[in-house]
């Protein structure tokens, strides 16, 4: 093995004249206790260095609310009624909900949030900011409900549980609402909104780099490829 360059604000790693980018290196740390150089484990200063150098990142996550605009709904000054329209909450899966909300119906995140429209006729537009979103989860039971704090609350309801996990913003497969089902929501140039949802979904993006597999699959290519340059440089 040649130059370790084990400092942790490095972008790269250099390890027998591989370039591993610090995406892999924790790949590169579980993968160490499968392989060995020369019968010995995989020294100790790349798994710290593993540890500590990539950090974790959320995984985005969008609560996307898709239905038609009500009579009352107006943008800049013209009545915008009957219009089909998406309405997005960017948020990600490693928000923490307000612990003194966790005893409580409505388990309440807060931000600010930012969030967008995709308006017939209009396309993308900004909205106002979002100061929380919550999970509706009566008795401290699943999810039958989401709600989001921006001038005013607006939430709405389902048939049944959404999700098991009230305590966590994850993915949700798109659901239709019960009766309560109306939102509303406002942003510049006079967007104001009503808003009769017809279906709602949170989805996660996929994390940058692919999946853990593929990043596994990558760190145990590279530690072959390691033990076989030893193997040849001892024999």
């Amino acid at each position: 093995m040649k130059k370790l360059c084990n400092t942790m604000n490095m972008r790269r790693v250099i390890i027998g004249g591989l370039h591993i980018q610090r995406r892999i290196l924790p790949t590169l740390a579980v993968a160490a206790g499968l392989l060995r150089l020369k019968g010995r484990f995989l020294s100790i200063p790349l798994i710290v260095v593993s540890f500590f150098a990539a950090p974790v990142h959320a995984v985005p996550l969008t609560w996307e609310f898709s239905g038609s605009t009500s009579t009352p709904s107006q943008f800049n000054g013209m009545p915008v009624g009957g219009l089909d329209v998406k309405f997005r909450i960017f948020l990600d899966t490693s928000l923490v909900a307000s612990p003194l909300s966790l005893d409580r119906n409505d388990v309440i995140f807060f931000g600010p949030f930012q969030g967008e429209l995709d308006l017939e006729t209009f396309g993308v537009l900004p909205v106002f900011p979002i100061s929380s979103v919550e999970n509706f989860a009566p008795s401290q039971g699943g999810v039958v409900g989401v709600e989001y704090t921006q001038a005013g609350k607006s939430f709405i309801n389902f048939p049944s549980i959404i999700s098991a996990d009230r305590a966590h913003l994850s993915p949700i497969l798109p659901a239709a609402p019960t009766s309560i089902d109306t939102i509303h929501f406002g942003g510049p140039n006079g967007l104001d909104l009503v808003v009769k949802v017809e279906t709602f979904s949170a989805t996660a993006a996929v994390p940058e780099g692919g999946s853990t597999a593929l990043l596994l699959t990558s760190g145990l290519i590279a530690l072959r490829y390691l033990r076989r340059r030893n193997e040849r440089s001892a024999a």
